[in-house]
């Protein structure tokens, strides 16, 4: 906007009186004039001491041109803003913009006792400095007007005040901030101008502005500037006033259209001639059409036929009286097919020119009026229930008066209804003055709680006929608004269960004594074994203890707990007992103690609700059967050491089985058989740690050893304690005896005919020590060991007499073959030898060489001889030695078949022998000999012509060879002898073959050292089949 420097300034252009000057004509001479008109309204601090020099006045005009067009800028750029803030933040933004001014916005607090800055056109290197000297925000900082004359002489009178920065810091900061702060502003200390800022015409704060220059003529501009500030503000209150109206006013707009659309009512406009013109949303849910199909239809289309009379009948009166408001029921039809209920209020808006038209407000009521005849006949099942119910049944007020009561009640106490509808309880004389007190007492309480109280139970003697009753009695509150407003109460005769009781109870003494009395034990527990009852328990611990426990921790041994819970479960699971089932536990005294069990169900309505557990004591059974078991096994180990005895003729056999047996019988592992030699004993079985029986027998008195003192006495010496007789044991056994834990020996002499011919030791282990019985069951084994020890003695020395004759036919047999083998050879070398030795006599070169292929024929049969007879001297000496390799039975044959075709030239040789079979670990020269030996004697003990097969083939764990032929056979009692040594068939072929009788012995002697095994089998007339086996290496497969 422009100015009016006629009005702004009436004395320029007016110099020395002049009042003729044109005006808006600028006259330096005027100047100081137009100051005074600039400053006027201004409370100055000073005055100008002079007039200033022509060029100052026309530099401070052009200064005072651009200070008017700088605040008309400003208001310009204010003019139409709507917001307080972005207000302020023009006006500190064009200030910060000019480069030559400075403003503060400056607004008083919510007590109206401080200012603060809200808004700034200092720099933020400014704002910073000064924050850093004053150590407090500038934003936070509070100007308190009881401090500062100059700012209260603002805000507080409204007066326009200019002053110095100096003289505003001075009430503002300590005195050592303040130059640091002017030095920080950059205007040195030129004067500021402080004018007042109106909201709704009342003083809120200040507008502070301070030029380099000319701060005077400032004056009339800074406070029009506050004056348009001000008045931008109060438009701004307005206009947010305004906005606040409108928005509150479509909030209010869009809550009743939410209202209207949401609500379960339905609102409904209708045209005078009744069709539909709106319906709310609403109308969907109850008509089940879309408003788009509804709209423009008649309104009494959607009406039962029945209900339309009163409809139009309600729309005669709307029209006929338009203030009435008219509220019906009627039936309306929906899309589905089906009727609903619905209430309606009509009213007659056709006179209000924003409705023109019948306003109908309804709702669906239609689940309400079914609840409502649900609720009348739930009242009318109550009052049948009310009425036919077991337990008596009365409504009482607060005050005692009887309501209502059942028939039940009635008959309970013999009265009639009349007689106490309408009455105070306390009135009727239906029980006997106690009890009644004992009932009001109940009542009251009931009433004051307001809670219901537990169910009480009253013994009563009824009035009239003095009849005992037993009732027990529960009651609920009635309340309304939070107080009690009646009783109803519950009434149960109970005479007939408290009879039960009795008798139960009675029943229960009676069954607890007798389980009490009874020796075994009975206890009920529950699936887990938690015991609920028991009749007995261990000395020293009350049976309430018991209870709650486990049955297996408090009846079994650990090793039956499993078993005992198992036979609970399967009771609980079948429903049918587990009978004589025999556990180990602890008796009253915690005695170990065996007991037979039965587990019974406890069943209630066909389900087992828990077990009973009759343990009766069978320790005394099971004694006398353990000993008569007891002494079964050692009848049965007499038995069998009896059996072995007259079975068995090797004496070691019988001494170790008879050694096993009491071990088995006694549960030791120590013991042996001493045996006479030459009147010297020596270890002959023995089992245990017992590597020199002499070095732990202690000795007796004399130094003599005890077993000696067996052996002398002929009597058995027992040692209960070892341990105990460390003393008079050698030094060497003291180890043994403490680490193997040795405790008892017994020392029975081995006698026959009066002789003593051995000792047998037994020893126990731990604390383990033999008892009477055993001890004398030991010596019923030594008799019949002893015997058995006679008969192997004597048995021996006539198999050692009869070994000495069989060999010495089998010396006589080797001497008689080996001297006829050998003679045969010698004599044909001898006799070529003499005729080529005679001197008379000269042969020719063909004969002398055939005689010398004699003699080289028949040194191969010498050392063939030789060399059979060496390897078997090996073989049973254990000599003959094994280089073996890994190697395959195919390979071996492989490398036999020129040796195996020529010991077969006359016959027809067959080889079946797989290449894929397993490999063996074997010495190949010793089993290539085992097969040539083999198909030597086929192709001897078989016609010419006839075929040898040679076949292999695997077994489990083995490989077996075999060679068969078509030869003369081997009759079955010779089949078990033809591996012996010397063994030849008596037959012309035999003779005719020769030999030592030593070929196959070799080859058993060769295939038992690779660990398997040889046999023949054969069919006389038809030929032999001759097998030997190889053990598979395992990993050596493939």
């Amino acid at each position: 906007m422009g100015y009016n420097w006629g009005k702004l300034f009436p004395n320029v252009g007016k110099a020395n009186g002049d009042e003729n000057s044109p005006s808006g004509e600028v006259r330096p001479l005027g100047f100081y004039a137009m100051t005074q008109s600039l400053t006027d309204g201004c409370t100055p601090l000073r005055t100008l001491e002079s007039t200033p020099p022509r060029d100052a006045v026309d530099s401070s005009f052009r200064e005072l041109l651009a200070i008017i067009h700088f605040t008309e800028k400003v208001s310009t750029k204010i003019h139409g803003l709507r917001d307080v803030e972005e207000i302020f933040n023009v006006v500190a933004d064009e200030f910060t913009r000019s480069g030559r001014y400075m403003a503060n916005i400056l607004l008083l607090g919510e007590d109206g006792a401080s200012l603060r800055i809200v808004r700034t056109s200092l720099s933020p290197q400014t704002i910073e400095a000064i924050e850093n000297v004053s150590a407090e925000r500038v934003n936070d900082y509070r100007i308190k007007l009881a401090e500062s004359s100059i700012f209260r002489r603002v805000v507080g009178e409204g007066e326009t005040v200019q002053a110095r920065a100096s003289e505003i810091l001075a009430e503002l900061l300590p005195a050592e901030q303040r130059p640091i702060v002017l030095n920080a502003l950059g205007v040195g200390d030129r004067p500021s101008i402080i004018t007042p800022l109106t909201r709704r015409g009342k003083i809120v704060g200040a507008l502070t502005v301070t030029s380099t220059a000319l701060s005077s003529y400032l004056v009339p501009s800074v406070k029009t500037l506050a004056r348009h500030i001000s008045a931008a503000m109060d438009l701004a209150d307005e206009s947010a006033e305004r906005k606040r109206a409108e928005q509150a006013l479509e909030q209010r707009e869009q809550q009743f259209r939410s209202l209207i659309e949401n609500a379960p009512d339905i609102i409904a406009v209708l045209n005078p001639d009744m069709t539909l013109r709106y319906s709310s949303p609403a109308a969907r849910r109850v008509h089940g059409y879309e408003l788009e199909e509804m709209l423009g239809t008649n309104g009494f289309s959607l009406i039962h036929p029945e209900d339309v009379p009163r409809a139009v009948e309600g729309m005669r009166l709307l029209v006929q009286n338009p203030c009435q408001t008219v509220s019906m029921g009627l039936r309306i039809h929906a899309k589905d097919g089906s009727w609903r209920h619905i209430e309606l209020v009509g009213k007659n808006l056709l006179d209000d020119p924003s409705v023109r038209g019948f306003v109908v407000n309804y709702r669906d009521v239609t689940e309400r009026m079914r609840a409502e005849e649900a609720l009348r006949d739930s009242e009318q099942k109550f009052r049948m229930i009310f009425q036919n119910a077991n337990d008596g049944i009365v409504y009482l007020s607060r005050e005692g008066l009887i309501t209502d009561a059942n028939d039940r009640i009635m008959g309970m106490f013999g009265k009639k209804r009349e007689e106490v509808i309408g009455r105070r309880f306390d009135e009727i004389a239906f029980v006997d003055a106690r009890e009644m007190a004992r009932i009001l007492e109940w009542f009251r309480l009931t009433v004051e709680s307001g809670e219901a109280l537990a169910p009480t139970e009253f013994e009563i003697k009824r009035a009239g006929d003095g009849a005992i009753l037993y009732v027990e009695t529960s009651a609920s509150v009635i309340k309304k608004g939070g107080s009690v407003d009646g009783v109803l109460i519950l009434v149960r005769d109970i005479t007939h269960r408290k009879r039960i009781e009795a008798a139960l109870r009675e029943s229960e003494a009676r069954w607890r004594s007798l389980a009490e009395n009874i020796p075994d034990i009975i206890t009920t527990v529950d699936r887990e074994g938690t015991i609920l009852f028991t009749n007995h328990a261990p000395s020293g611990i009350s049976k309430e203890r018991i209870i709650g426990t486990n049955i297996v921790r408090y009846l079994c041994i650990p090793e039956e707990r499993e078993a005992m819970q198992n036979a609970i479960r399967r009771v609980f699971d079948t429903g049918r007992p587990v009978s004589d089932y025999e556990v180990r536990g602890y008796g009253p005294d915690g005695s170990l103690r065996w007991y037979s069990c039965c587990v019974g169900p406890i069943q209630q309505e066909g389900k087992t609700v828990a077990v009973n557990v009759i343990a009766a004591d069978i320790t005394e059974r099971k004694n006398s059967e353990e000993e008569v078991l007891k002494r079964n096994r050692e009848l049965t180990v007499l038995n069998t050491i009896a059996q072995t005895i007259s079975e068995s003729i090797d004496l070691d056999e019988i001494l170790t089985n008879t050694l096993r047996r009491i071990f088995e019988l006694l549960g030791i592992r120590h013991g042996a058989f001493l045996l006479m030699r030459r009147g010297t004993l020596f270890s002959r079985i023995q089992e245990g740690v017992m590597p020199e029986w002499g070095a732990l027998i202690p000795r007796g008195h004399n130094g003599e050893s005890i077993v000696h003192l067996a052996v002398r006495s002929g009597e058995p010496f027992f040692v209960e304690s070892l341990p105990d007789s460390l003393e008079s044991v050698p030094p060497e056994a003291v180890r043994i005896i403490l680490e193997e834990r040795l405790k008892s020996a017994l020392f029975v002499p081995l006698k026959a005919k009066g002789d003593v011919l051995g000792i047998m030791c037994t020893v126990t282990q731990g604390e383990r020590v033999f008892t009477p019985e055993e001890r004398e069951l030991l010596k019923t084994i030594g008799h019949q060991i002893s015997t058995a020890i006679e008969n192997a003695q004597l048995l021996e020395d006539a198999s050692r007499a009869e070994a000495l004759e069989e060999l010495d036919k089998l010396r006589t047999a080797l001497l008689a073959s080996v001297s006829h083998e050998l003679r045969t050879p010698l004599t044909a070398i001898k006799g070529i030898a003499s005729s080529l030795t005679q001197p008379d006599v000269v042969w020719d070169a063909e004969t002398q060489r055939d005689f010398l292929n004699t003699i080289e024929r028949e040194s191969d049969i010498l050392t063939r001889i030789v060399e059979d007879l060496m390897k078997m001297s090996q073989i049973e000496a254990g000599l003959l030695t094994l280089e073996k390799k890994r190697s395959r039975v195919s390979s071996i044959v492989s490398q036999l078949r020129n040796q195996l075709r020529a010991l077969g030239k006359n016959h027809q040789i067959e080889i079946k022998v797989p290449r894929r079979l397993p490999a063996v670990y074997v010495d190949e020269v010793r089993v290539g000999e085992v097969i040539t030996n083999l198909i030597a004697n086929a192709a001897a003990y078989s016609d010419p012509g006839t075929k040898i097969t040679l076949e292999a083939r695997r077994l489990p764990g083995e490989i077996v060879i075999s060679v068969s032929d078509e030869g003369i056979g081997i009759p079955e009692e010779h089949l078990e002898k033809v591996f012996d040594r010397f063994y030849r068939l008596e037959s012309g072929v035999a003779r005719r073959r020769g030999g030592t009788g030593l070929g196959l012995a070799i080859c058993k002697g060769i295939v038992e050292q690779h660990g398997g095994r040889i046999w023949a089998e054969s069919t006389v007339g038809k030929g032999s089949k001759f097998s030997f086996s190889l053990p598979i290496m395992e990993n050596l497969e493939g």
